[in-house]
């Protein structure tokens, strides 16, 4: 349930500050904020779940699981998946909070207006380190993805990653 909170949040805040922050798009700005609102409510929530995975299915390993170099490297991209989603969130709640947002951090719903400029230089670069991190995050996202539905088709047809029919116990 966790993974998939964490997925739906991560989707809409791309897909929020990608809409949002396209200034060749020509929106009423009572909907371009409504949009950022969005994009900050799922962002929140997205690293809000993030922590949550991280605390609770990365670092405490219930068993000591070796696997396959393949499985191994699944679980690399994975962790690094779930890095980039907390930077993503922590350096947009870092630069509010040095920017004097303070309210900010708490709501979910923007206090201050969209378009204002943070008066800390680095403030501003974290918000640009955000916006940098969009493209490789929705990249990593859609690998993710295929990965999963490709999962999914391979343990229903009953095919392994070697190409061999597995069999059931």
């Amino acid at each position: 349930m966790v993974h998939w909170l964490l997925a739906c949040s991560v989707f809409v805040a791309l897909l929020t500050g990608f809409t949002t922050f396209d200034w060749t798009w020509k929106v009423a700005y009572p909907i371009r904020e409504w949009l950022f609102a969005a994009h900050r409510m799922a962002g929140m929530i997205a690293g809000f779940f993030g922590l949550l995975w991280l605390s609770r299915y990365r670092f405490p390993q219930r068993t000591k699981r070796t696997g396959t170099k393949w499985s191994m490297g699944i679980r690399l991209f994975q962790f690094a998946l779930l890095l980039v989603v907390l930077a993503m969130a922590l350096s947009a709640w870092v630069a509010r909070a040095l920017g004097g947002r303070w309210l900010e951090l708490v709501s979910f719903w923007p206090v201050f207006n969209l378009v204002s400029q943070p008066a800390v230089p680095l403030a501003y670069s974290l918000f640009y380190f955000h916006a940098t991190l969009a493209l490789p995050l929705a990249t990593m996202v859609t690998i993710h993805g295929v990965g999963g539905i490709r999962t999914i088709y391979k343990g229903r047809s009953g095919n392994s990653d070697d190409g061999k029919k597995t069999t059931s116990a």
